[in-house]
């Protein structure tokens, strides 16, 4: 019998991240439209749900099992994708997934792939837990089918009547002016009647297309600008990292008690920028950054201007070309973009201790008496910057600690670390961590991991507030949306939830996630 969990779990928001994925593959996207699935059989269970639609559902502990005499050879699925796609990769979880279930029950050992037009090609696949992919032959096609061709048999011979498949995905090449019925379908690859000679581990460790091409102009390096509404904002939350800056000179003002100092490159907030303090457009002027540790840095992200709001970004000037100087005394210069947001400026593993950015020319502005940069942010190679990360043990009231805690599941879990699955409480945290492992595992088989990364978080337009409903319990509204930036892209994604936080070994954890 297939056992599921015994406790509400708080799943994993896969769809979210899957958004960032289609954003940061330059030619490829993970599919996320609405499908049909048939089954060719399908088995009614009092305790277990076997529904064929669980293949769909992000939850690899969760299956379809097949209900024919045997082991099921010849069953299969049909998707019905409602239009024409060109398919480039299929993902597989293969068997059933859950606590002690995968040995337990059959698993598929060989899949045939078929296309609407008929042609069709064979895969075996690993017997393991986790997702698999499968290279597919590029073809249109407005539905795909896979059939069992090959059982591999559970232990006990009483459970080797249902063989199951947890998850399936599909990844897409974007398909320009093409509609279901538009055009007659590609010819059919040759029908494998064999095996695939390449196993699945073969296919998972294939290098993958580089998702993001370097952008290295010559002679000045060109971040890229994000293509959507640019008008997004840094997180105001101090980061986990601590940078200092320092600057050539800096404005001056008794208005409003306003500041201008390099302080404000590093303070996560784009509403505030480092003005230079001469006379004229700045050129010569510079900022330094310094790091805190010495480990490769993978680029550096930049907010351009002042970014307040529209007018003051259009009143000052803005850098145009910057001469980066690095502490080795190597130095290149940066073209920035006129607009707003953030921009990201590749570097690729370099190593040093502090960045050094001279104006040398201007975007003008208003008077074009003053040149202002809002943010300044070192993107570590392998480490995201968790930027709204807090630690709950430097926060002081309860409703205080269990806000960190909420804004740590949202920059841990985008940034695929470690320390996620800790912010939960116990009873959930054994189901958390199999499904975020299965995560993290696509997004390397997919080439996506660095990226995540890297990843920056912005929940500065997200509102949260607390409410102690009793000396162990937190309710925590969230509501707003929040930014992530992966690689050169961008994603806004909305979110109205409550969090339910238990008091558990001396810290909050979450126990509860309910979408509203």
């Amino acid at each position: 019998m297939i056992h599921p969990p015994s406790l509400p779990r708080v799943l994993i928001p896969v769809l979210a991240l899957c958004l960032i994925a289609l954003l940061a593959v330059a030619a490829t996207r993970a599919v996320a439209w609405e499908m049909t699935i048939k089954e060719s059989t399908s088995c009614l269970n009092v305790f277990d749900d076997l529904d064929v639609e669980n293949l769909l559902d992000n939850d690899p502990t969760t299956c379809w099992a097949e209900c024919a005499d045997g082991p099921g050879v010849g069953e299969s699925v049909t998707f019905d994708f409602g239009e024409s796609v060109v398919l480039q990769q299929l993902g597989i979880a293969n068997g059933c997934q859950g606590e002690g279930d995968f040995e337990s029950h059959n698993r598929v050992a060989q899949v045939e792939v078929v296309y609407a037009n008929g042609a069709r090609e064979r895969f075996d696949l690993a017997d393991r837990p986790g997702l698999q992919f499968l290279p597919l032959t590029p073809m249109s096609t407005t539905s795909l089918t896979l059939v069992i061709t090959k059982a591999t048999l559970a232990d006990s011979l009483f459970d080797r009547g249902q063989t199951c498949l947890s998850e399936v995905q599909f990844v897409t090449r974007v398909q320009a002016d093409d509609k279901a019925g538009d055009k007659a379908p590609e010819a059919a690859p040759e029908i494998v009647e064999e095996p695939a000679e390449e196993t699945a581990e073969e296919v998972a460790a294939a290098p993958q297309p580089d998702p993001i091409p370097d952008v290295v102009p010559d002679p000045v390096t060109e971040p890229v600008a994000p293509e959507q509404d640019n008008d997004l904002a840094l997180p105001a939350e101090e980061p986990a990292l601590k940078f200092s800056a320092t600057a050539s000179s800096a404005l001056t003002t008794e208005l409003g008690g306003l500041s201008f100092s390099a302080d404000n490159l590093v303070d996560g907030s784009k509403r505030t920028a480092w003005v230079e303090g001469v006379p004229g457009p700045g050129v010569g002027e510079w900022a330094e950054i310094t790091l805190p540790v010495r480990k490769p840095l993978a680029g550096i992200w930049i907010a351009n201007g002042c970014q307040a709001g529209e007018r003051t970004f259009e009143a000052n000037n803005r850098a145009k070309i910057l001469d980066l100087a690095l502490s080795s005394g190597d130095t290149r210069p940066i073209k920035v973009e006129d607009a707003p947001g953030l921009q990201f400026v590749d570097l690729g593993d370099t190593m040093t201790e502090s960045l050094r950015l001279t104006i040398r020319e201007v975007y003008t502005g208003g008077d074009g008496e003053h040149t202002c940069l809002a943010e300044v942010r070192p993107s570590y190679v392998g480490a995201g910057q968790a930027v709204a990360d807090m630690d709950e043990e430097t926060l002081g009231t309860p409703e205080e600690r269990a806000l960190g805690v909420v804004r740590a599941f949202y920059t841990r879990l985008i940034t695929l670390d470690d320390g996620y699955v800790d912010l939960y409480a116990g009873a959930l945290r054994d189901d958390e961590e199999l499904i975020f492992e299965v995560f993290r595992e696509t997004q390397k088989q997919r080439g996506m991991y660095q990226l995540f990364r890297q990843a920056l978080v912005d929940l500065d337009d997200l509102g949260m507030s607390a409410d102690q409903v009793s000396d162990d319990e937190i309710k925590v509204v969230v509501d707003g949306f929040y930014t992530v930036y992966v690689g050169p892209a961008f994603e806004r994604i909305d979110e109205n939830t409550v969090f339910t936080l238990i008091y558990e070994d001396a810290h909050w954890r979450i126990m509860d996630k309910q979408e509203l």
